[in-house]
């Protein structure tokens, strides 16, 4: 139990290498039948999660529900199970691997939504056997029984939400719908049933029209600095208080940041106890409920599918549709979203919500102050971080720097090209990425790009190329702003970008180039520079319209001196533009007044409304979107 624990909580920390020894010394010690059994395997499946090791994690979640199982047939939690099914590596090969992933993905979220009534009789044994995983587990599957209603603790079940499919940039929405039957099947029976007395109109506080409005923000990401917490916190301080009282929930560990303590009525700390948090949402009698995000961790993710308030938000923290029921609107701008997207019909919409479309950027962070500046750094100093700080070969010091500097989980296969033309187009150019956590993520990263290089230029040149080829460490905010501000161009990752580095990028003036793709996640940064720039300006020097355009687009800035440095003027006049933006503000307090003075009727949710997708209809579906993703970045 000791060892269990120690390993749960290296693993909370990001201490996989030591939580991963841990959890075996714990294995080795204990006997087959052992009460801890599950819990220790359950921990063990999520470290080799983290590090990438999806057999071995397969593996692992299938012994914890073997153990599990075979100490109380019919009530064994099925938790394992799911994560099994919401496997998706942090890091994939080549786009035809994504495919087989997501085919995967949906083969056992179908797999699991079809055991929650009826067990494992009528599914296919390939099917089954993949679910299952092991020979032990596979030979008891006709005792299995259903497995609706198992799971009493959602969020501690889950414990990390499908994170990484979204990064493969295709469309979303089936796969979400279809993972939130599963949830919904496998919860507790009261995960959708409305709870909060106001919802129940006999039970609403009286004076609903003339009584001030009770709204609340919640997320783990409010602490100070954080970027989801930057995203709501001009509009949790401008929100009327004579109007609304500003409730703020914090998950998890950390407190809320200065202002936004400052600006809400009450903070409420929950942790990570999600009956706790149940009965804080409850007790608070909600008029609107507002998640910064819901699919970084499991709390967030699974209190989204209760009903605490007649009206339910989902801002874009998590760029992506919850497929949730419970949520009634999705908060996005039109200048992010593809312009023919109010033109699909309902089957090909993005969002399961309601979309709300701000006018203009729809993003904007708080201006940082006291930032570190490049310019005022002497030469020795401006040396010293890049050897020193970044452990940039010396070699290297005087070459151009091509950065993208985002995490590596966002660099998609198909985004290798670019970085294989932009080794191959500037002999004197050097393209910098950023380390993973995990040596392993980062060893795999750096062979798929090898593989791609090799692939495009041959054994010898291709070797020559990778030399500029370097993964520097992870480091301090203060050593980040200001290599923003020393590279010669940042590379913007396609199809998921980002929204608060890309501010920070355009903050810097070092010029940011990019490529919008279909959905919103791939296509903040378009509404940054549409703020900051013109039409004609965008897309001559920063927007590119496929993948051969980005990398001419990217070595002109580099290679071509004055074009740079009027680029970096340009955005340096107008960057201020996407901080403190008055009009994203004023843009969503009109949408909280409008949607709180005219409630919707809530109708009884159907538990099932979102399992039923056709299998096929579904496959063809995230086929046809991920090949026009590829034509268009590829074209």
């Amino acid at each position: 139990m000791a060892l269990n624990n120690l390993g749960a909580g290296l693993l909370t920390g990001g201490h996989w290498t030591e939580a991963e020894e841990v959890l075996k010394v714990a294995v080795h010690i204990m006997g087959n039948d052992h009460v801890m059994g599950d819990k220790v395997f359950f921990n063990l499946g999520s470290v080799y999660a983290e590090e990438c090791s999806m057999e071995e994690a397969a593996i692992a979640f299938a012994t914890s529900f073997l153990y599990s199982f075979k100490a109380n047939p019919d009530l064994s939690d099925p938790s394992a199970l799911m994560r099994i099914a919401l496997l998706v590596p942090p890091v994939s090969n080549s786009s035809s691997e994504i495919m087989k992933i997501r085919k995967l993905f949906e083969q056992r979220v179908r797999a699991i939504v079809h055991m929650a009534d009826f067990g494992c009789e009528g599914i296919e044994d390939g099917v089954l056997q993949d679910l299952l995983v092991i020979e032990e587990l596979y030979e008891l599957r006709k005792t299995i029984r259903p497995l609706k209603n198992r799971i009493s603790d959602p969020s501690k079940g889950l414990q990390t939400p499908h994170f990484y499919l979204h990064y493969h940039g295709a469309f979303d929405r089936p796969i979400q719908e279809l993972v939130a039957s599963m949830h919904i099947l496998l919860g507790p029976t009261d995960l959708l049933v409305p709870s909060s007395p106001m919802i129940h109109p006999g039970g609403r506080l009286d004076g609903f029209g003339s009584r001030k409005k009770r709204i609340c923000f919640i997320s783990s990401l409010f602490g100070e600095g954080e970027p989801h917490g930057l995203l709501l916190q001009d509009v949790i301080s401008n929100i009327d208080k004579r109007y609304y009282d500003v409730y703020v929930v914090v998950i998890g560990g950390e407190q809320a940041g200065d202002m936004i303590n400052k600006s809400a009525y009450d903070v409420i700390a929950v942790g990570y106890d999600w009956h706790q948090a149940r009965r804080t949402l409850n007790e608070l009698q909600l008029d609107a409920l507002v998640f910064a995000e819901m699919q970084n961790e499991a709390m967030s993710h699974m209190l989204g599918f209760g009903r605490f308030a007649p009206v339910q938000i989902l801002a874009m923290g998590s760029p992506v549709t919850s497929g949730n029921p419970s949520i009634d609107y999705f908060v996005s701008c039109s200048r992010s979203e593809h312009p023919l997207l109010t033109m699909l019909d309902e089957s090909e919409s993005h969002y399961s919500e309601q979309l709300v479309l701000l006018e203009g950027l729809g993003i904007s962070y708080p201006r940082p102050f006291h930032l570190p500046q490049a310019a005022h750094l002497s030469s020795p100093e401006r040396d010293k971080i890049w050897l020193v700080d970044l452990r940039l070969p010396s070699k290297f010091l005087h070459f151009r720097k091509y950065t993208c500097p985002q995490h590596l989980f966002k660099l998609h296969p198909d985004f290798d090209a670019v970085i294989s033309g932009m080794l191959a187009g500037d002999e004197g150019g050097v393209v910098l990425l950023q380390s993973a956590e995990s040596g392993r993520k980062t060893g795999m990263v750096r062979r798929r790009i090898s593989r791609h290089v090799v692939q495009d230029f041959g054994e010898k040149a291709g070797s020559d190329f990778l030399k500029r080829l370097v993964f520097i460490p992870r480091v301090t905010s203060d050593v980040f702003h200001v290599l923003l501000q020393m590279s010669s161009v940042l590379l913007h990752p396609f199809p998921f970008g980002g929204s608060k580095t890309s501010s920070d990028a355009i903050l810097s003036g070092t010029p940011l180039v990019t490529l919008p793709t279909p959905y919103l996640r791939g296509r903040m940064v378009l509404a940054q520079y549409f703020e900051i720039m013109d039409d004609v300006q965008v897309y001559d020097c920063c927007v590119a319209a496929s993948v051969t355009d980005y990398i001419y687009k990217a070595l002109r800035l580099g290679i071509n001196d004055a074009l740079r440095y009027g680029v970096k003027e340009l955005i340096g006049r107008g960057a201020g533009k996407i901080f403190d933006n008055e009009s994203v503000r004023l843009e969503w307090l009109a949408f909280l007044d409008s949607v709180l003075k005219n409630p919707p009727e809530l109708p009884l949710q159907d538990p099932l409304k979102f399992s039923r997708h056709d299998s096929e209809v579904l496959q063809n579906l995230q086929r046809r979107w991920i090949e026009d993703t590829q034509v268009s970045v590829h074209d």
